[in-house]
């Protein structure tokens, strides 16, 4: 089935959200995330950053970029809200890179969760905890840039 979305969309799914898009298991996403956000970015013709331990961020034109930073702690409520609002700005800022948004969006999301991580740890991480790890990782490129 054809699905009609306006251009220069940007989705954000986990694997729960992914599979009520795809009707494929969870299960065999996680198996293969590589393919299937390949798949949804293709279909939907949205730039995709599929969420799990490993992410991938798939373009309507085949290109995929492999995402590691990050952890656990950030499977919890509001992860993905975060996550939104700083590919948005980020989106605004790059209109014309989807690549280099989404690539930095994603990058910036997982050094906040490890932040938050040092911070707080894995199991007691809320969302706040990374809205405050951005910030800590922001100083710290800020830092290492000068």
């Amino acid at each position: 089935e054809e699905i009609s979305l306006p251009s220069n969309l940007y989705l954000t799914p986990h694997l729960g959200e992914m599979s009520r898009l795809t009707d494929v298991p969870a299960k065999e996403l996680k198996r293969d995330l590589w393919f299937y956000a390949g798949v949804l970015a293709e279909k939907t013709g949205a730039v995709c950053l599929c969420k799990d331990a490993v992410s991938v961020i798939a373009f309507p034109d085949g290109g995929r970029i492999l995402h590691e930073r990050g952890c656990n702690g950030m499977a919890t409520a509001g992860s993905g809200d975060v996550l939104a609002g700083i590919l948005g700005a980020f989106a605004a800022a790059l209109p014309d890179s989807p690549e280099r948004a989404a690539a930095g969006a994603a990058l910036l999301h997982g050094l906040a969760g490890e932040k938050a991580r040092e911070e707080k740890g894995n199991a007691a991480m809320t969302s706040r905890d990374l809205i405050a790890g951005i910030a800590k990782a922001m100083k710290e490129a800020e830092q290492q840039e000068n």
